[in-house]
C-alpha cells in the first residue's frame, strides 16, 4: 500500500439527517453510496482524507454495548475464553486446534453483528480494557463445554483429539492496550497480556478497502502481517512453553450496498503457523479457506481448511491454498460454517467432531475504566462528544464536534511540521516492518496498571 494520501471532498453536502430524528438504514444508504461513487477506481479507501456526516458513525452504546471508536471495535479478543485456553492442552494438536478455534471466534461482533462505521482514530490515540474471563469447562468425558456470553441455553460439546489435561479454576484476566502510531496510512498497534494463563499477543492493524462497485473489500494493509501469539512458562500444556503461533487475518467485504441491507461476509484465506517451543515438537500450519460469495447470490458462509505438517524453511511453510498441501502431510481436515458449526476430523475418517458452534456464542464483555479515569487522549474521552450527541439524535452536533476533533488533528500535524519533529508513540515502538511492535517503558507501565485495577 502507498503511504501518500488522495483527498475527497467532505460529505457535508451530501444527504443528511434532521436532528432529532433516528438515522434509518435508507438514509445512511443513500449517504454511503453518494460518498462511495465517488470513490470507484481509488485504489485504498483507508488512505482517504474522508470525512463522513456524523449520522454514519456508530455509536455501540445504542444497542447495549459500549460506544466504539476505532481502536476499541477492532479488538481481536471477543473470545478471550478461547484465547486463555490455548496453552491448557498437553497434546500440540490439540494446542493447534484450539488456536484455530480462537481464530474463527476472536472478530464475532463482525460475524454476528451489523455493519457500522467505528470513529477513525487520532493520532496517537490510544484504549485499553480488560476481560475476566472462565475458561472453558471440562466435563467429565474430558470434553470442552463454552460458560462464557453464550447465546444459547445447551452450548455444542467441544472435543479435542486427545482431549484436555488440565482444567484452570477462577478467572483469568486478559489485559488490551493499543494505540494509533500513524494517521497516514491509518496504523495501530496492540498488546494482549494474561500471565495466569502464560500467553500474550501483540501486532500491527491496518486494513486496505476497496470500493468495487458492488462491494466494498476490506483486506489486510501492507504493515498487517497476522497477529503473533506466544506461550510462556504459565501455560499448563506439556511442552507449550515457548511455543509461538503466527495468525493472518482473511479479508472482509461488505455486500448489500444496492439492496438496502448491508450483509457482511469474510472471505479469502487465513493461516495459521506453529512454531514449536524449547521441548520440540512437529511443526503444524492450519490453512482455512473462506469461500467467496457473490454479490446476487444467498450467502452461504462455508468454510473448508486443513491442518498439517510442515518443514521449515521450504515451500510447505508458505503454502497459501488447499490445493498446495500434499495429502501425506494432512493431519487434520476442517469443514463447516464460519456463523455456525465448525467441525474437524482426521484425514480419511468420516466422524465430524465439533470444534466450535459459533451461532452459540456472545462476545464476552470487556471492563472499560470509567470516563472520569481516563486519560485526556484515550479514545471514549476524544469521542465523547460525538457519541452523545449522535445518542441524542442531534446530528449537526455532532458532526461540528467531530470536526472539531479533526481539526485539533490538523493543527497538531501543522505545528509538528514547523517545529521540524515526528510524532513519536508514548506507549509502542512499532517495528513496521517485523508487524512484531514493543511495548515501551510507558506501554509496560499502563499494561500493569489495567492489570491491578480493581
Amino acid at each position: 500500500m502507498s503511504s501518500g494520501v488522495s483527498s475527497v471532498p467532505a460529505m457535508d453536502e451530501e444527504p443528511t439527517v434532521e436532528d432529532g430524528v433516528q438515522a434509518s438504514d435508507s438514509s445512511k444508504l443513500k449517504s454511503l453510496l453518494s460518498v462511495l461513487k465517488r470513490t470507484v477506481g481509488v485504489k485504498d479507501l483507508a488512505s482517504l482524507r474522508l470525512s463522513l456526516p456524523a449520522h454514519l458513525l456508530e455509536p455501540m452504546v445504542c444497542r447495549n454495548t459500549n460506544a466504539q471508536p476505532n481502536l476499541e471495535y477492532w479488538n481481536y479478543q471477543d473470545r478471550a475464553d478461547f484465547f486463555v485456553s490455548i496453552g491448557e492442552y498437553d497434546d500440540a494438536l490439540d494446542r493447534m486446534l484450539a488456536a484455530v478455534r480462537y481464530a474463527v471466534t476472536k472478530e464475532l461482533k463482525f460475524v454476528h453483528g451489523r455493519v457500522c462505521k467505528p470513529y477513525n482514530s487520532t493520532l496517537g490515540e490510544h484504549f485499553r480494557c480488560r476481560w475476566d474471563v472462565q475458561p472453558v469447562v471440562i466435563d467429565a468425558n474430558g470434553h470442552q463445554v463454552p460458560s462464557e456470553s453464550l447465546k444459547s441455553e445447551t452450548p455444542t460439546v467441544l472435543k479435542l483429539p486427545n482431549g484436555a489435561q488440565s482444567s484452570r479454576t477462577g478467572p483469568c484476566r486478559v489485559v488490551y492496550l493499543t494505540e494509533q502510531v500513524s494517521h497516514h496510512p491509518p496504523i495501530s498497534a496492540f498488546y494482549y497480556d494474561c500471565p495466569e494463563a502464560g500467553i500474550t499477543m501483540h501486532g500491527i492493524d491496518q486494513v486496505s478497502a476497496k470500493f468495487t462497485g458492488t462491494a466494498v473489500k476490506i483486506q489486510p494493509g501492507e504493515f498487517n502481517q497476522g497477529v503473533f501469539i506466544t506461550l510462556g512458562p504459565n501455560a499448563k500444556g506439556k511442552g507449550a512453553n515457548g511455543e509461538q503461533y503466527r495468525m493472518t487475518h482473511p479479508a472482509g467485504a461488505i455486500y448489500g450496498l444496492f439492496k438496502g441491507s448491508f450483509w457482511p461476509a469474510v472471505t479469502d484465506v487465513a493461516t495459521i503457523t506453529c512454531t514449536p517451543g524449547s521441548q520440540g515438537g512437529k511443526h503444524y500450519r492450519a490453512i482455512i479457506e473462506y469461500k467467496e460469495e457473490g454479490w446476487l447470490s444467498k450467502p452461504k458462509y462455508a468454510i473448508e481448511g486443513c491442518i498439517y505438517t510442515y518443514e521449515p524453511g521450504t515451500a510447505s511453510e508458505s503454502y497459501s491454498t488447499l490445493k498446495q498441501v500434499p495429502s501425506s502431510q494432512v493431519v487434520v481436515q476442517l469443514r463447516g460454517n464460519w456463523r455456525g458449526l465448525i467441525t474437524w476430523s482426521f484425514k480419511g475418517e468420516k466422524t465430524a467432531n465439533a470444534l466450535v458452534n459459533l451461532a452459540d456464542l456472545a462476545p464476552c464483555p470487556r471492563n472499560v475504566r470509567p470516563l472520569e479515569m481516563q486519560d485526556p487522549n484515550e479514545s471514549r474521552r476524544i469521542w465523547h462528544g460525538v457519541t452523545e450527541a449522535i445518542l441524542n439524535q442531534k446530528y449537526s452536533q455532532a458532526t461540528q464536534v467531530k470536526q472539531q476533533v479533526e481539526q485539533q488533528q490538523r493543527d497538531l500535524a501543522a505545528q509538528r511540521k514547523q517545529e521540524g519533529v515526528e510524532f513519536v508513540p508514548k506507549y509502542f515502538i512499532p517495528n513496521l516492518a517485523s508487524g512484531r511492535p514493543q511495548l515501551t517503558e510507558a506501554g509496560c507501565a499502563a499494561i500493569e496498571a489495567e492489570r491491578r485495577r480493581i
